[in-house]
């Protein structure tokens, strides 16, 4: 069977109907249609925001007024824990091993003001 023969007119026909479409979709230019935005001309603003006037800097302490930074952290001591004994041991022999004590609770007091703290791991 013969492969069919595509002629350069049957591209350029193509060609001319695919620009004829794409040209037909710009709008024409014209002065007298409505338009969403205009630049140039006066608008409806209405009445105008106040402003308010600051001075900078505003209610900042001066530098030689400055407080003394404060103490950030708390201390803690600790007043009880408890754990429990667990052997952990090498996956490929079990006789090496260790013997780990793991915190079962532990409780914490401030310094300050005496305040107790405990916690509880679940493992």
């Amino acid at each position: 069977m013969p492969s069919p023969v595509l002629s350069y007119n049957f591209f350029a026909a193509i060609a001319e109907r695919r620009l004829a479409k794409r040209l037909s979709r710009i709008p024409p230019e014209n002065e007298d249609l409505a338009a969403n935005v205009r630049w140039g001309g006066p608008g409806d603003v209405g009445q105008p925001i106040p402003w308010t006037y600051y001075s900078w800097p505003r209610n900042e302490p001066e530098p030689d007024d400055e407080p003394e930074p404060q103490e950030l952290t708390i201390n803690y001591n600790e007043v009880s824990r408890e754990t429990d004994k667990v052997r952990v041991e090498n996956p490929e022999d079990k006789e090496i091993y260790v013997m780990v004590e793991r915190i079962k609770s532990i409780t914490f007091s401030t310094s300050g003001d005496g305040n107790q703290r405990k916690f509880v791991l679940k493992w």
